[in-house]
């Protein structure tokens, strides 16, 4: 007798059992479980074979023989003897290994691996694309990729799923199907690029999240940056001067930039998603008219700058060879005949004269904590050096600087006289309304937020 078993015991293939060569007893198209019940045969050697039923490939299965015969299906039976065999056909399992990206549109190609070899249709695989459905064997597999023509794989993140653990691996069972992905996932790319109106070879500084910072000019190659995972990314214009102004696109439609009016950087966060090429273009407009700057700026950028608010270093970049130029500084706009002057009485300054002014002290250093006079001096100077250097103006602006001058005259104002609360020079309570409100308006010029037709900027 000859029985069929199967691993699994469920699978669906049919075989003709087989002794001597010959389909016998119950043995055509016999199922899993099937048998060709006892068949009566002659004293002697005899031999025992399956071949495929209907719609059966044996190259599915791996066969083994058993029971009372031998592996090789040979058995011998003495008179009155009974003996049962049985073939045993385990079915192979199968995988699929399916090539996922994101975007879906991904154009890569990718070489799809079952143990490290290249499989079925998986050369050159492109997004959609898979192995087939490949025949293996029974226990531990894994599954991988290499990269295709014209691809790299750092361009990507890449993740095994489906049927299969994250490192690829797989123990495959009897009659299994396993269908395992890889998905790439395409980092994104980012490119930014500086115009100057009207050209120019001036070098600006950037920075960008996650790179080090990096310069542009109007016409050097713009920065590409590959393989950024996704997330938000931060690109700035740093310290661009006074009376410049700049705008900015991204992927050609107009952003706001977030603009610090003391440091002049000028900054946008740029979400970026899997895939994505996304091209910012920074445009600086050179002056007239262009933005203001804090009194804070004023400070930096001066050859005299000390401490932590600053250390020259702005200074001597604007004046090398090859910077914007010293007249965006404080000492190209406190010499004399600037339009700075009169300061009150005051018609000339040094850097240190100017930085203390603008520190809300006397010239000399003396302190003036709380002074209304000198907390609005510090903004006029401000505001006037920003005129100086053609940044724009506004009308609201030029009436606030004639009666500004009107009052430090009133007041006899030359940079080192005091207004205590009491005492001969104490201020009317107009005079000191008068400052604080002037003090706000040149605070708020300066700033870029007075509005009125005045540069304006975040």
């Amino acid at each position: 007798r000859v029985n069929k078993v199967c691993a699994p015991t469920s699978d669906t293939g049919l075989f003709d059992l087989r002794i001597d060569g010959a389909v016998a007893g119950t043995g055509d198209d016999a199922a899993c479980g099937g048998t060709t019940g006892f068949v009566e045969v002659s004293i002697g050697a005899h031999t025992v074979s399956e071949l495929a039923g209907s719609g059966t490939d044996l190259n599915n299965y791996t066969s083994v023989i058993g029971g009372e015969c031998a592996s090789d299906g040979s058995v011998s039976l003495a008179a009155g003897q009974n003996k049962t065999c049985t073939i045993t056909n385990t079915r192979k399992p199968t995988i699929r290994v399916n090539k996922v990206c994101a975007p879906t549109g991904d154009v890569g190609a990718f070489n799809l691996q079952v143990d490290n070899a290249t499989v079925g249709t998986g050369a050159n695989a492109a997004c959609g694309g898979t192995t087939g459905v490949i025949v293996s064997s029974v226990g531990a597999h894994s599954v991988g990729e290499t990269a295709g023509t014209n691809t790299s794989l750092t361009n990507y993140v890449s993740v095994i799923g489906g049927d299969c653990a994250a490192n690829g691996s797989i123990t495959l069972s009897a009659g299994q199907n396993a269908v395992c992905t890889i998905t790439n996932s395409r980092k994104a790319v980012l490119i930014v690029d500086k115009v100057t109106v009207g050209g120019g070879t001036q070098v600006f500084d950037f920075s960008q999240t996650g790179i080090s910072n990096f310069q542009l000019a109007d016409a050097t190659i713009p920065k590409k940056t590959v393989d950024i995972l996704p997330g938000n990314v931060t690109v700035c214009e740093l310290a661009l001067a006074v009376a410049w102004d700049v705008t900015a696109t991204v992927n050609g439609a107009p952003v706001v930039l977030t603009i610090d009016g003391t440091t002049g950087n000028a900054c946008r966060q740029i979400a970026l998603a899997y895939g994505d090429s996304t091209t910012i273009v920074f445009t600086n407009s050179p002056p007239p008219g262009g933005q203001t700057r804090t009194i804070g700026y004023w400070k930096n950028w001066s050859s005299c700058a000390r401490g932590a608010d600053g250390d020259g270093k702005q200074f001597v970049k604007a004046t090398s060879p090859g910077g914007i130029g010293i007249q965006f500084t404080l000492d190209g706009n406190i010499g004399a005949g600037s339009s700075v002057y009169p300061l009150g009485l005051i018609t000339e300054l040094t850097c240190e004269e100017a930085v203390q002014l603008l520190s809300k002290n006397a010239k000399d250093g003396g302190k003036r904590a709380g002074d209304p006079i000198y907390n609005m001096v510090a903004q006029l100077l401000g505001a006037k050096l920003n005129l100086n250097a053609r940044a724009g103006g506004c009308a609201v602006l030029s009436q606030a600087l004639i009666d500004a001058q009107v009052l430090l005259v009133a007041v006899n104002f030359d940079g080192l006289n005091s207004y205590p609360k009491n005492g001969p020079a104490s201020l009317t309570t107009l005079q000191k309304s008068t400052a604080i409100t002037l003090a706000g308006i040149f605070g708020s010029y300066n700033e870029g937020t007075l509005g009125g037709g005045c540069p304006t900027h975040v």
